[in-house]
């Protein structure tokens, strides 16, 4: 590219980065992230409800509650290829389509465990559709801010499972939970499909990109299979976490489900503030390495001394310490692919694709890979969950130094 066209396509991004409705698009992505990880999070708040009603085991419970994942894995890469090709708005709307369809299913089937699998499966595909164009969406929108942007995103994910943790609260009934998160999902669906814009002028539209060339320059970057590998890692052990220890805490601790759930919903609410504090810290530090580094350690280290901890109290303080410090690592690895030189926005779609088809396999096989070692020892799943988060700290080590976004 020319010195007069990077001029231009600078001139471009800053044009659609500074535009007000981006802020729509990303209150829409929100919402959307919110309600996805809320629907399939219920599955762990009432897993003391649905497990006998289904007559399942704790890795009956795994599979079901990370059926969603699963959809993600067979289709996160075509939707990110599909993503630079026609835009993220489309196939976004396409993937929530399907996951009103799941949500319907799962509300008539309660004591059908097969069919509640297609059901928590269906809902995945908006996920999948959505977290493989989310790179892409936010960078398109926000430029050099995308980090600060992937930061709220990944707010409202904590957000959502924190609601979904403590909905047991004040929806006791499984098929009330289940019916009011699908009616707000049919509305948002419809939001999405109304306002929703790849950017904000017709003429500002990138030129499609051919699915094999997308395909191929994402798939030759080092820097986004470590990045997906780091993610992997990262994202299994908090999925594992978040959906264990409400059953953990009625099972091992003896609290009743209400506390159980708050406690949950607490240590998923304080994440809210490790994802928008992450951009600023990453910020200061300016380098993605040692940033990465820290937070991940700290971050397996918390996990083992949240759960261990003696009393209710000192277990509620260190669960929302670790919140705050597992959730700082997303946000920057999510975003990072948009600040290498062979990604950028352009490729950003095929590059989110492989990241959330290799993230979210980790995020499905590695949970009930511990559910099956562990069984109903539940300090050595915490152990085993610990030990997961800390592996993500490997492919940090490899990734090359990037500055803070430009």
């Amino acid at each position: 590219m020319d010195g007069e066209a990077c001029e231009v396509a600078h001139k471009v991004e800053q044009k659609r980065a500074s535009s007000g409705y981006r802020w729509l698009i990303l209150l829409l992505t929100c919402g959307l992230c919110f309600l996805g990880n809320f629907m399939q999070y219920q599955v762990a708040a009432y897993a003391t409800v649905i497990m006998p009603q289904m007559n399942i085991d704790p890795v009956g419970f795994s599979s079901l509650f990370l059926a969603p994942m699963l959809a993600a894995v067979f289709f996160s890469l075509p939707f990110g290829l599909l993503g630079d090709r026609l835009g993220p708005k489309v196939v976004i709307l396409g993937g929530f389509c399907v996951s009103l369809v799941g949500g319907a299913i799962r509300i008539f089937t309660l004591s059908n465990y097969p069919a509640q699998l297609v059901s928590m499966f269906c809902i995945g595909v908006g996920m999948a559709a959505l977290t493989a164009n989310n790179a892409k969406t936010l960078g398109l929108w926000f430029a050099d801010k995308t980090d600060v942007a992937m930061g709220i995103y990944y707010a409202a994910t904590c957000f959502g499972i924190a609601a979904a943790q403590a909905s047991s609260a004040f929806m006791s009934s499984v098929l009330m939970g289940y019916t009011v998160a699908e009616a707000l999902l049919v509305v948002l669906t419809i939001f999405w499909g109304l306002f929703g814009k790849n950017v904000q002028h017709d003429s500002l539209i990138p030129d499609g990109v051919e699915h094999d060339q997308a395909l191929l320059t994402a798939f030759r970057s080092r820097n986004v299979w470590l990045c997906a590998i780091c993610a992997a890692f990262s994202l299994a052990a908090t999925t594992a976490f978040s959906g264990v220890l409400p059953q953990a805490l009625e099972l091992v601790r003896g609290t009743d489900a209400s506390t159980a759930g708050e406690m949950a919903a607490l240590t998923t609410a304080a994440g809210i503030i490790g994802c928008l504090i992450a951009p600023m810290l990453y910020g200061k530090c300016r380098l993605a390495r040692p940033y990465l580094v820290i937070v991940g350690l700290l971050g397996s280290i918390s996990f083992a001394v949240a759960w261990f901890a003696s009393g209710l109290k000192s277990m509620g303080v260190l669960l929302a310490v670790c919140g705050i410090v597992t959730s700082m690592m997303g946000p920057v690895v999510q975003a990072l692919p948009v600040s290498f030189v062979e990604i950028g926005t352009r490729y950003a779609g095929s590059a989110g694709g492989i990241m959330a088809e290799v993230s979210l396999l980790g995020s499905y096989m590695l949970p009930i890979g511990i559910a099956a070692i562990s069984g109903s020892d539940y300090d050595k799943q915490m152990m085993l969950i610990s030990l997961l988060y800390g592996l993500s700290v490997l492919p940090v080590l490899i990734v090359p130094e990037v500055k803070h976004f430009k």
